[in-house]
Order: C-alpha cells, then sequence, then structure tokens
C-alpha cells in the first residue's frame, strides 16, 4: 500500500489531538521515545498514521491510530523512510467515518476539518430518490 504523506505544522490540530490522547492512555512512545509536543519538529501523517520527529530526538517514530484504543505506538527509525515502509506495511485497517451532510458547504466544511487532524475525505454524492 502506498500512503499519501501530508505535513502538518508541530503546532496543528493533529499535533494537539495526538497529544491529548497519548496523555489520557499515559502511553510511552515506541522503543523508549517519548512524544513530546514542546518538542516536535517534523509531523506527518497519511490515513490513520504519523510519523514524527523531535528537535531533541532525531529518531522517526511511527504512530498510528487505532479505532477503539486511540494514539499507539508502533516502532523507532533512525531514517524516515524506514519509518514509512512501516506505516505502508501495518496490518490493522484505518477507521472509516461516513456523514450525511445537507448541503455542499457543511461538506466542505467536514472535509476541512477531518483533513486538519490528517484523515483523508472523498466527497460522495447521493441522490434524494
Amino acid at each position: 500500500m502506498t500512503l499519501l504523506w501530508t505535513p502538518h505544522s508541530p503546532t496543528s490540530l493533529l499535533a494537539q489531538q495526538m497529544r491529548r490522547d497519548i496523555r489520557a492512555h499515559r502511553r510511552e512512545g515506541p522503543d523508549g521515545h517519548f512524544f513530546v509536543y514542546k518538542h516536535l519538529d517534523q509531523l506527518w501523517a497519511a490515513d490513520c498514521h504519523a510519523l514524527l520527529t523531535h528537535t531533541d530526538d532525531p529518531v522517526w517514530q511511527h504512530w498510528a491510530r487505532h479505532r477503539e484504543h486511540g494514539w499507539i505506538p508502533v516502532g523507532a527509525y533512525p531514517e524516515r523512510e524506514m519509518a514509512v515502509a512501516s506505516a505502508e506495511a501495518h496490518e490493522w485497517e484505518c477507521d472509516t467515518i461516513r456523514t450525511h451532510c445537507e448541503s455542499k458547504n457543511s461538506a466542505i466544511a467536514v472535509a476541512e476539518t477531518l483533513r486538519a487532524i490528517g484523515m483523508v475525505t472523498k466527497h460522495e454524492e447521493i441522490s434524494s430518490e
């Protein structure tokens, strides 16, 4: 599987959501490396996967969002390409969310919100017949 990776700011909505979820579950990062919001350097997301590195810990961490358990640490790698390979070989399916919108404008707003937290969106029109 080839994932489409999108860069996110270290202060983005995705980074904030990850921080809340990881803190709530008191999770340690992969292989003894931690997720430290104030030291985030780079954050990339695709589907339910996030790759990140910190200013004080340059390894690439791979995290995956599980539908029931939130953000789960998968591994830490010395190079981004290795983290990408880990994400592309990952086995569980990402969440699929379908939402009904009454107007095109509300569909656009929902899609923008979901993309802001690293999700991929697809617009599908359904006839009212």
